[in-house]
């Protein structure tokens, strides 16, 4: 695989032969966890609130399966071994770790966790949303959102073959159980090269695998291994991937980049690709939406959303369209209508977020562009999913997607051939 960063220095350095460090360096925990160790990365500014820190992430911990993070001693979703960033901004967790299901449950060192933070007037680090007087804190992505609930946070996954078919079956960077964390986590990014957030003093967080197929299940004809990504039987493909995130040390943003290299073989042929985000569902409750562009309903638009009476927020160099989805039961909407989008190769902000709930959830914003997902630059397409549990009365999860390509739309399956390597780049933001 070629290497993702050249270290590229402002010209002043290259004259004087001095590189330039912007911001300090972070520190890194092994912290105590159940049993083992749990790597921690904060900024300098709170290497010093080490026991603090170590309570916040038992309490996010207890808080994905218990609704009293304080009086439990509930065994939450990460696991030893997992990474979590905390800054006085906001908690990070990376799972490493994953689960046993044939459904996507985290790993591979997908970002599964998200928590708001803030010092709060007793003059501690807490949680900025906290909804009893447990200190119970939920994750903003759909794992652990409701006490126990398993799920994804973010995801690239997809499914073979020539028809789009949701069978639980996917190829995935979080079926990767072994997922290794690169050198460069913690490390400055202006040690590395002069992008996204090196100015600012903030860090890399990466890792690396091979993508792999959903464990526990049935594998599709011609796959043959879990790590097979090849549909022709007895022909082995694999891909190799390295997810690298880009972390600053103040403010509630990041971004996440990710590339493939198909290593053996093929990578195919695929019936869609697509980068998910599992965000917390809320039953009853009015979901708002930001984009740009507007989105639609697809196939067909029946009127679902309402503009909102005023903007949510504005973003410079953004036209942003705001719209509001009353709580409506899955037998009252149109059968025909279950998702909205953005046009093909069109989407550059997609938001959700439930500004009117008792306890605000913040708006769960992505940007990208054609520019950054090149070789989908024209398929793309941003989705929000209402997805609902069987009997139609739970908001389970708002999923917010990125549907890079889907055979049903483009009729032509895509395989990738050994040597290419793809890459994929997104901005995420709570507002």
């Amino acid at each position: 695989m070629k290497p993702l960063f050249k270290r590229t220095l402002p010209l002043l350095a290259l004259l004087s032969g001095t590189a330039i460090t912007y911001g300090q360096a972070w520190t890194n925990w092994n912290l105590s966890f159940k049993g083992s160790t749990i790597r921690t990365i904060v900024p300098h500014t709170l290497s010093t609130k080490q026991s603090r820190i170590q309570s916040l992430i038992t309490w996010a911990d207890r808080s994905t399966v218990s609704t009293d993070p304080l009086g439990s001693n509930a065994d939450g979703l990460f696991r030893p071994g997992d990474v979590v960033v905390v800054t006085p901004d906001q908690m990070l967790w990376f799972d490493r770790s994953g689960g046993t299901s044939p459904t996507t449950n985290g790993g591979g060192g997908m970002l599964r966790g998200v928590w708001q933070l803030m010092t709060d007037g007793s003059g501690n680090l807490n949680f900025a949303r906290i909804i009893n007087t447990h200190n119970y804190a939920p994750n903003l992505f759909a794992a652990g959102a409701a006490p126990g609930q398993q799920g994804s946070g973010a995801q690239l996954l997809g499914n073979f073959g020539e028809e789009n078919i949701d069978n639980g079956i996917t190829w995935a960077i979080e079926h990767e159980t072994n997922a290794a964390i690169m050198p460069n986590t913690g490390v400055l990014i202006s040690t590395v090269d002069t992008g996204l957030y090196s100015s600012e003093g903030g860090i890399f967080v990466q890792f690396s695998g091979q993508l792999a197929n959903s464990p526990g299940a049935t594998l599709p004809s011609g796959i043959d291994s879990g790590y097979d990504m090849d549909l022709r039987p007895g022909v082995e493909g694999r891909v190799a991937y390295t997810l690298t995130y880009r972390i600053p040390p103040t403010g509630r943003q990041w971004r996440q980049e990710i590339s493939l290299s198909v290593t053996q073989n093929r990578f195919g042929p695929l019936a869609t690709a697509v980068l998910s985000h599992n965000l917390s569902g809320h039953a009853g409750s009015k979901i708002s939406y930001v984009s740009s562009p507007s989105l639609i309903g697809y196939p067909v638009d029946h009127g679902w959303f309402t503009t909102a009476t005023s903007p949510y927020y504005t973003l410079s160099g953004y036209t942003l369209s705001h719209r509001d989805y009353a709580w409506m039961p899955e037998s009252a909407r149109p059968t025909n209508v279950t998702w909205a989008e953005t046009p093909p190769g069109q989407g550059l902000l997609l938001a959700i977020g439930a500004p009117t709930l008792t306890y605000p959830s913040p708006f769960f914003e992505m940007r990208t562009s054609g520019s950054l997902l090149p070789g989908f630059s024209s398929s793309y397409v941003f989705q929000a999913i209402d997805n609902r549990q069987a009997d139609n009365t739970v908001q389970r999860v708002n999923a917010m997607d990125v549907q890079l390509f889907d055979v049903s739309r483009t009729k032509t399956p895509r395989t990738f051939d050994s040597g290419q390597n793809l890459s994929l780049i997104v901005d995420y933001a709570l507002r």
